[in-house]
């Protein structure tokens, strides 16, 4: 028969105790770190995702704008050609439209190069950490846009008036 001292079962059991604590507290540790490193990893996944989007929507202002030369070029290609017909009054309305004409390329031509500096801006991942940098490109991003969507009316507009033009000299 096994005889233990005074005592003895006690501090096995208190030894066994904190052994599980200890246990308990390394694996909740592990268990933290696991759950940090997972909501780091989503959270890089939703920046990529994000950076991705941006840059999709940074390609679609920049073929706006290359249709926007395009279209100004015809227009005013068009406008240079019917010039050498018209005389009087109506050569000045054509040299005018001529002219917003080639300012409206040459203005959708810096905006290009602009969309192409601000997509370097934007790829820069030092540059996205600094606070509020994100909300600041998105709303600059969003301006751009509109700035698009305006210059694609005007142009309309002023195809439309060219047209007339035609029609009335």
């Amino acid at each position: 028969m096994i005889k233990f001292k005074k005592g003895g079962n006690m501090n096995f059991c208190k030894l066994s105790l904190r052994g599980i604590m200890v246990m308990t507290m390394v694996a909740a540790i592990i268990s933290v770190s696991f759950s940090q490193q997972a909501a780091q990893q989503q959270q890089q996944q939703q920046q990529q995702q994000q950076q991705q989007q941006q840059m999709a929507k940074m390609q679609n202002m920049m073929q706006r704008m290359d249709k926007i030369m395009e279209r100004t070029q015809k227009m005013v290609k068009n406008l240079e050609q019917r010039m050498e017909k018209v005389q009087g009054r109506m050569m000045e309305q054509h040299r005018t439209m001529h002219k917003m004409g080639e300012s409206m390329g040459n203005m959708a031509g810096q905006m290009k190069e602009n969309l192409e500096q601000w997509q370097k801006m934007i790829q820069n991942k030092e540059l996205m950490q600094i606070r509020n940098m994100k909300k600041d490109m998105n709303q600059f991003q969003k301006r751009m846009e509109n700035v698009a969507e305006d210059m694609e009316e005007m142009l309309k507009i002023m195809e439309r008036v060219t047209n007339r033009l035609s029609i009335s000299g």
